[in-house]
């Protein structure tokens, strides 16, 4: 996790983009509660900004956690956590199980 987190290091006002949780309302979403699918957004569409607020909102642990119980996520996002968190492919329920059906556009 070299480059993230020299970036988290150096990052002092680390604040999550709402724009990603597009299907709910400013109002409706609880952090701790909704955890899993800020985790998944991040990990689909986040910038680095937002990898650094949800590393310090919930830990590198329960990131993981998440990312590995996680399905259908695209190649280039499976290959950035390979890369950050030093995963394995069997440990990744998306490469393990992928979806039956192809995706468009892969």
């Amino acid at each position: 996790m070299n480059f993230l987190q020299n970036y988290i290091d150096q990052d002092t006002k680390s604040e999550f983009n709402t724009a990603l949780l597009w299907d709910f309302g400013e109002k409706e979403f609880d952090l701790q509660e909704n955890k899993k699918i800020i985790i998944q957004r991040v990990v689909e569409y986040g910038s680095l900004s937002d990898w650094s607020f949800i590393i310090k909102q919930y830990g590198e642990a329960e990131i993981i956690r998440n990312i590995k119980e996680m399905s259908g996520l695209s190649k280039l996002n499976v290959n950035f956590v390979f890369k950050v968190f030093n995963l394995k492919p069997h440990e990744l329920k998306c490469y393990t199980k992928p979806q039956w059906r192809k995706q468009h556009w892969t």
